[in-house]
């Protein structure tokens, strides 16, 4: 189905997590990490490839959660999720904040618009339900954010 959010050009991780198949942007990025972290080998490069910082948050993340150690590739596999669900956080955050502004950007265009000109009929429905798409997908990334 079509929406006023397909003509704004927003980020994919803005448009699957407004699908609705997420309850919030935490689980999002949850569902995320977990699909990145399935075999030891990516575990591995994910790890390595961390900064310190990186590595030092993910370890203190373990431990708040209660990670207990029980061999290496536990170990690497529960790093790399929130190495992974850190990184992607951030960057969802970020798309997030950019395409809330181009939505919000779309609201005040399209109601300066209905000011000058008159719309009847399916036209101003048509215009109120887009105006109600955006005002909607707004919300949610506001509360998200």
């Amino acid at each position: 189905m079509n929406t006023v959010l397909d003509t704004l050009n927003l980020n994919d991780s803005t448009l699957e997590f407004l699908s609705g198949h997420y309850g919030d942007l935490y689980e999002m990025v949850s569902q995320e990490a977990d699909n990145a972290v399935i075999y030891y080998s990516d575990c591995r490069k994910i790890v390595e490839g961390a900064s310190c910082e990186e590595e030092d948050e993910a370890t203190q993340q373990m431990h708040d959660t209660g990670f207990v150690f029980k061999d290496m590739n536990d170990t690497f596999m529960i790093c790399a999720y929130w190495i992974t669900h850190n990184k992607l956080s951030v960057q969802y955050r970020e798309e997030l904040e950019e395409d809330r502004l181009k939505i919000e950007n779309e609201i005040s265009s399209r109601e300066v618009g209905v000011e000058d000109i008159v719309l009847r009929g399916d036209a101003l429905r048509m215009h109120k339900e887009c105006i109600e798409q955006l005002e909607e997908a707004q919300e949610k990334i506001e509360d998200s954010l």
